[in-house]
C-alpha cells in the first residue's frame, strides 16, 4: 500500500510492503564529501527472510525514491546497521568480502550491539492457575476478547504481558539501585522471542520469572552481512557472557536463587512447585549460560566524537563523513541504558533537532 498525504508542513507518502536495498550517494556536496540523495527498494510481501511468510522465492518490484533534504535511518538495532552496510557505509574488509562498493571505510559499524541480557525461572504448581484469558479465542472466528478490548480497552488484552514483576539489588549492582528487574506471571512461560515463541503452548500450571541484567558489562556483540543480498538476515550474535562474565553471572545466579527460594516457600494449595529451568542436573549459572536471551537490542550504530573511530553518527545524529544522513532510532546509544528512558531521550532531542 501507498498513502501520500498533504499537509502544512507538506506532502509525505508512506510505502508499507518496502525493503529497502541501499541509500544512494551523490559526490556533488560543496563539502566534498558523498551526499545521500536517495534510495533504492523493494516492494512486495514477506520480502525480508526474517518474515515467516517468505518462502524464498519473492524478488518484489525494483523503485527508488529521492530526498530533497535528507535521509533518516531508523530500522532498529539489526536492520539500520544492515542498510548502511549494504550503502557502503562499512569497515572496509567487510564491504570488500562481498564485492560492496565503499563509500565511506566506518570501523565502528557492525560492532557494540548490546542489550540486558536474560536469565529465568520456570516451575509447575501443584494445581493449575487461574487464568484471565479464559474464554478467549485468540486467531479462532469469535474473538470476544479482542472485541471486548475495541470496544473500551478492558479485559484481558488490556493489561500487561505479566501481571507480577519486581526489582532487586544484587551483591554487584555498580550502584545503590537495583541491578535485576524481574518479571513473570501464572499460567504462562516466557523465554524470550524464538521462532515460533508466539504460538507455543505450556500447562496452566506454569508460572514464570524472567530475570532481567542490567547495568550491562558486555559490549561484544555484533550485526554482520551474510551476503549482498538485501533480503537476507544479517548474522546477529550478542556474544553474551564475552565481557564481564564472572560480573554478570553473579547477579543472574543471585536472581534466580531468590526466585527459587519464593517458589521453596509457598506451601499448599499451590506448592509444592516442580522445577523447570534451571535444570536440576546443571548448575544455576550453567543453566543461565544455556539458555540466556534478550529482546531490547541497542547501540549498534554508536554516537561519539565526530570522525572518531568509535562513532558512526555525531551529537546530532548526523552519519561520520557523509551529508544529508541521519541514524534517529535506539541503535545510537553508545552504552545500554534502559530500554523506555533510552528511547524517549533520543526520540526527544531528535524532535528538536529536525
Amino acid at each position: 500500500m501507498r498513502c501520500t498525504k498533504t499537509g502544512s508542513s507538506g506532502t509525505h507518502t508512506n510505502s508499507t510492503n518496502s525493503l529497502i536495498i541501499r541509500v544512494l550517494f551523490s559526490n556533488s556536496s560543496t563539502s566534498g564529501r558523498p551526499r545521500a540523495v536517495g534510495v533504492e527498494y523493494l516492494h512486495g510481501q514477506a520480502l525480508y527472510r526474517a518474515d515467516r511468510r517468505n518462502n524464498g522465492v519473492q524478488t518484489g518490484q525494483f523503485n527508488n525514491a529521492t530526498a530533497t533534504r535528507e535521509f533518516i535511518a531508523a530500522g532498529g538495532a539489526f536492520n539500520t546497521p544492515l542498510v548502511l552496510n549494504l550503502s557502503g557505509i562499512s569497515p572496509q574488509e567487510e564491504l570488500e568480502r562481498f564485492d560492496i562498493p565503499v563509500v565511506i571505510d566506518l570501523p565502528a559499524v557492525d560492532e557494540n550491539l548490546q542489550d540486558n541480557c536474560e536469565g529465568g525461572v520456570t516451575v509447575q504448581a501443584s494445581i493449575d492457575f487461574e487464568s484471565t484469558f479464559e474464554g478467549c479465542t485468540f486467531i479462532a472466528p469469535g474473538y470476544p476478547c479482542l472485541r471486548q478490548w475495541r470496544e473500551d480497552h478492558s479485559g484481558p488484552y488490556g493489561q500487561g504481558a505479566a501481571s507480577v514483576s519486581m526489582l532487586r539489588r544484587s551483591s554487584v549492582s555498580e550502584n545503590e539501585y537495583a541491578n535485576l528487574f524481574y518479571f513473570g506471571a501464572g499460567g504462562a512461560v516466557f523465554r524470550g522471542h524464538f521462532p515460533g515463541f508466539s504460538t507455543a503452548q505450556f500447562p496452566p500450571s506454569s508460572f514464570f520469572w524472567s530475570i532481567v541484567k542490567m547495568q550491562s558489562q558486555n559490549r561484544a556483540g555484533i550485526v554482520k552481512l551474510r551476503s549482498a543480498d538485501p533480503q537476507d538476515v544479517p548474522e546477529i550474535n550478542f556474544n553474551f557472557f564475552a565481557e564481564g562474565r564472572d560480573h554478570d553471572l553473579q547477579a543472574l545466579a543471585e536472581g534466580v536463587e531468590f526466585a527459587l527460594s519464593i517458589f521453596n516457600s509457598t506451601g499448599a494449595s499451590y506448592g509444592p512447585f516442580r522445577q523447570i529451568k534451571p535444570r536440576h542436573d546443571i548448575s544455576i549459572r550453567q543453566g543461565i549460560l544455556d539458555e540466556a536471551f534478550s529482546h531490547h537490542a541497542s547501540s549498534s550504530y554508536p554516537i561519539g566524537r565526530a570522525n572518531g573511530s568509535t562513532a558512526c553518527v555525531d551529537s546530532r545524529s548526523r552519519a561520520q563523513g557523509v551529508d544529508n544522513l541521519r541514524v534517529v532510532d535506539a541503535p545510537v546509544s553508545h552504552e545500554y541504558q534502559e530500554h523506555s528512558q533510552s528511547c524517549r531521550r533520543i526520540s526527544s532531542v531528535r524532535r528538536q533537532l529536525m
